[in-house]
């Protein structure tokens, strides 16, 4: 029987492996990981020459799976809502884009989004998945910190 949740036994008797996502509840070592994930990302983005536009949509895109992650399904389905929230994403880009380009003329807007429907699902929801693991590794991080200091902190009494 597969495992069900993060404490639950594996199909060999062991425990299942934890599944890393956005916490419901924060605390500064995760704060400082988010905020170091985040100028890294900046970072690279700003060495690269990326236009401004391309920092808000991705800025946009990962702060929303890391809230879908939190939020969704009460936060015990994060690879869920990460896929779900990167096909949400790109589909509302998609409409926006040929709202933009079709101007007044919505019939055209709807022609133009409907195949991108089709040609959008796999690509954005496995950026959103991809997205959510990276997430995820962010926080794994973060906890793996806390331990260090726990330690460090517990040796120095």
């Amino acid at each position: 029987m597969p495992p069900t949740g993060n404490n639950d036994e594996g199909p060999r008797g062991g425990s299942a492996a934890k599944v890393y996502s956005v916490p419901r509840r924060y605390d500064l070592a995760t704060l400082f990981a988010v905020s170091i994930a985040y100028s890294l990302a900046f970072g690279v983005m700003r060495l690269c020459n990326c236009p401004p536009t391309l920092f808000v949509i991705l800025a946009g895109f990962v702060t929303s799976v890391g809230l879908g992650q939190a939020l969704l399904f009460k936060g015990k389905a994060p690879r869920a809502a990460s896929v779900l929230v990167g096909v949400t994403f790109w589909f509302v880009g998609a409409i926006v884009v040929a709202v933009q380009g079709a101007g007044t003329d919505v019939a055209r807007a709807i022609a133009d989004v409907f195949p991108l429907v089709f040609i959008l699902l796999i690509p954005a929801a496995l950026t959103g998945y991809i997205t959510g693991v990276a997430v995820g590794g962010v926080f794994l991080i973060a906890e793996n910190a806390r331990k260090f200091a726990r330690r460090v902190v517990g040796r120095e009494r």
